[in-house]
């Protein structure tokens, strides 16, 4: 099966932000164009998928919405298993997410050390579930990018949960 989507997203209003307490609301220069596409697989007692989306984003600093703009470019593909039996089921998720950033608006405004940035960040998950009682989750994400503000991030980070019902 071919799954696709594609919507156009719009930022609030000031007016509608301040209203539900959020302060000033980030501009967009126009909408926000989303699309994904996925290929999906079932097959007896497995899942399976694979998909990527693109989404584009040019928001405008401090809710100024005339002049330079900022441009950023998601690009994601990601995939996912799962293995569904009566007693027991277990699923593996990953995706991988390429963040290019183009810091136009804030280099003229000089609050930016770096005009072009790039965020990378990888995330694999698995779930099993025993006899419908018993749960594990574990989860590793990595986060990588380039100098933006004078900082560098580089995480890695392991998490794990266990579930009783």
């Amino acid at each position: 099966m071919i799954y696709a989507e594609v919507d156009l997203y719009k930022s609030l209003s000031n007016q509608m932000s301040y209203a539900l307490g959020l302060g000033a609301a980030t501009q967009d220069d126009g909408v926000i164009p989303y699309v994904r596409l996925a290929l999906q697989r079932t097959r007896d007692s497995h899942f399976f998928e694979i998909g990527d989306y693109a989404l584009l984003d040019n928001p405008c600093p401090a809710a100024v919405v005339s002049g330079a703009t900022n441009h950023i470019i998601d690009l994601e593909v990601d995939t996912q298993f799962q293995w569904i039996e009566p007693q027991q089921a277990f699923s593996l998720q990953s995706s991988f997410i390429q963040e290019s950033q183009n810091w136009a608006a804030r280099d003229v405004e000089g609050l930016t050390s770096s005009r072009r940035d790039h965020v990378d960040d990888l995330t694999v998950t698995t779930s099993e579930l025993i006899h419908q009682n018993y749960g594990m989750t574990k989860s590793y994400d990595q986060i990588d990018s380039n100098p933006k503000y004078g900082t560098c991030v580089n995480d890695k980070v392991f998490s794990g949960v266990w579930v009783a019902f």
